[in-house]
């Protein structure tokens, strides 16, 4: 079975979650790590919250604290697609359809679900896209469009050219056409929608989504973005001159605060309301890798990225002030903590000091004490207490910087506030724990001895 792990991904250089502010920069992403192998595919939501994640021939549910394994038998070798409706997962496989669910005990039973459409409209091929609107399922292959509804299914169009995409606007299901544009369903029948011959040949949308105000957003097989309000459209940006360098949007979604993302093969970008381009999302910024699979956008509002082998969770809410040499940070960060109005930042360069603006704004880094290996930072009644490779020295209010030990400890590597006493410290070394205490304003030193001279690998 396969595992996943956790873990954020290192900055190079300090980031600070700027909270209490309008969205602004690269937001926090976090990293699930499938531990074996795996291909990409396709993640859904259900109503209860479970997320399900389609990797290669794998399937995952995470219900917010665990993993598990999905186990469909012979269908795991040709699943394809996936959507939710309620609480229930329906799959997709080559000339297949079906609904999975866990029984009173989680073992997972599927059901096919082929004999509920008429014998000639069986032959679904390779499903590229589905969508739920009300109780009904949609979905298509290149020429041919589908709908399930409870207990019945059927074909509602087909075509001799390739049928790009499914879109809901106004309630009402579009699909885009090689030749004929945008095709609006009325009734039994699906009609182009006059007066957007724009939308032809190279204009062709390839996906879309609502924005917040109900408009249609679609990506151009050109590469532009373009927004539609029902009567007119305008162009919000085109990728091959604005968006750098990024492939064409596959999926384009309307985040909650009225924001725009859209989602290619090599990265993401995130849009203002009205279309302008802020900031990129990649594997050379923020991602574990370079190629997206998929992207959805749970109820709480975190954008889910897979990746194959990885799965990122990212809170779009919480920006990432970036901060490096620019405002005098040297070496690679590794440790931080604040005093008043001012930040220290421990890198293999030294002890770093940097006063803060509003929230995180004009941070500029002077340094403190250069050269210093500082391996962390705690907090005390008289000051920082600052643990290097040599010691412990206190870093009091007023800027004075005291030495509290007569001897050298040897290869000090980590210190920890103590887990129940108030004042006292634990600091790990080569071979020993030592509790550093502070009784009345004076520190002392006791030493445990492990029986060793292995080196603390970490306290918690």
């Amino acid at each position: 079975m396969k595992s996943l792990v956790r873990h954020f991904i290192p900055l190079l250089a300090l980031a600070i979650p700027a909270l209490g502010v309008v969205p602004s920069g690269p937001p926090l992403v976090e990293v699930f790590e499938i531990s074996e192998g795996t291909g990409l595919g396709r993640l859904a939501q259900d109503d209860r919250g479970v997320l399900f994640v389609q990797a290669g021939h794998d399937l995952f549910e995470f219900d917010g604290h665990d993993w598990k394994r999905i186990e469909l038998g012979p269908l795991d070798s040709s699943l394809t697609n996936m959507v939710t409706l309620g609480d229930r997962l329906f799959l997709f496989g080559h000339n297949e359809f079906g609904v999975a669910q866990a029984d009173s005990v989680g073992r997972w039973q599927y059901q096919t679900l082929v004999g509920d459409f008429p014998e000639g409209e069986r032959a679904f091929g390779y499903v590229d896209q589905v969508m739920v609107h009300e109780d009904t399922i949609y979905f298509k292959n290149l020429f041919a469009v589908y709908e399930w509804r409870e207990g019945r299914g059927r074909r509602i169009l087909t075509s001799d050219l390739v049928l790009s995409t499914l879109l809901i606007h106004d309630g009402v299901l579009h699909v885009t056409h090689d030749t004929a544009g945008l095709l609006r369903r009325e009734g039994n029948e699906f009609i182009p929608v006059p007066g957007l011959e724009h939308f032809r040949k190279d204009h062709l949308p390839v996906t879309g989504s609502l924005d917040a105000e109900g408009r249609l957003v679609m990506n151009t097989r050109d590469r532009q973005l373009l927004r539609y309000d029902g009567s007119q459209f305008e162009l919000l940006a085109d990728s091959s001159t604005e968006l750098h360098g990024l492939e064409r949007f596959h999926k384009i979604l309307a985040l909650h605060d009225g924001r725009l993302l859209g989602s290619t093969s090599n990265g993401l970008m995130i849009f203002t309301p009205d279309g302008r381009p802020t900031f990129l999302i990649n594997g050379e910024n923020a991602l574990p890798a370079t190629t997206v699979a998929d992207v959805l956008l749970d109820r709480s509002g975190a954008l889910w990225i897979h990746q194959g082998q990885y799965l990122s969770r990212v809170r779009l809410d919480l920006p990432i002030l970036r901060f490096d040499r620019r405002h005098g940070l040297r070496g690679e960060t590794r440790t931080i903590a604040s005093q008043g109005e001012t930040l220290y930042l421990a890198t293999r360069s030294g002890l770093f000091s940097g006063r803060t603006g509003p929230s995180g704004r004009g941070l500029h880094f002077e340094p403190l004490l250069p050269n210093l290996q500082v391996v962390a930072i705690c907090e005390s009644d008289l000051g920082l207490l600052l643990a290097s490779i040599d010691g412990v020295m206190l870093l009091r209010e007023d800027g004075r910087l005291d030495d509290l030990l007569d001897e050298p400890l040897e290869e000090v590597q980590h210190m920890i506030a103590h887990p129940s006493e108030d004042q006292a410290w634990l600091l790990g070394a080569r071979g020993f724990v030592y509790i550093l205490r502070l009784q009345e304003d004076a520190f002392t030193l006791q030493t445990l001895n492990l029986g060793g001279r292995d080196m603390i690998i970490e306290l918690v």
